[in-house]
C-alpha cells in the first residue's frame, strides 16, 4: 500500500493507486475510508473508461457492504468463504 500513496504523492489524480488503496480499505473493514478513496477515483478520473470503472467499484463495494451488514456476515469472512469456494478440491490448504 506504501506504492499506492507513493504514487498518488506524485501523481495525485493517479486512479488506480485510488482504487488499490480503497480495495484494501474495504477488505480491512474500512468502509467510510474506501468510499471517500472511490469518490477521489471517480474525480480524478481522465476518461470514461477509468470514470466508469471506479463508479463501478464505488457501487459494488457499496452493495456488498449493505449485504454484509443485513445478514451480520463481515467483509473479512465474506472474503475468506470467496477464496475457500475458489479451492480447487484436494488442494493444500494454505
Amino acid at each position: 500500500m506504501i506504492h499506492m500513496q507513493k504514487a498518488i504523492a506524485v501523481d495525485i489524480s493517479c486512479v488506480q493507486a485510488y482504487d488499490t488503496i480503497a480495495s484494501i480499505e474495504m477488505q480491512r473493514g474500512h468502509t467510510a475510508r474506501a468510499m471517500e478513496l472511490y469518490e477521489k477515483a471517480v474525480r480524478y478520473s481522465r476518461n470514461q473508461v477509468e470514470m466508469t470503472q471506479a463508479y463501478v467499484a464505488q457501487k459494488v463495494f457499496s452493495m456488498q457492504d449493505r449485504v454484509c451488514k443485513e445478514y451480520g456476515v463481515s467483509i473479512q469472512q465474506l472474503a475468506a468463504r470467496s477464496a475457500a469456494s475458489m479451492t480447487p478440491p484436494g488442494a493444500p490448504n494454505m
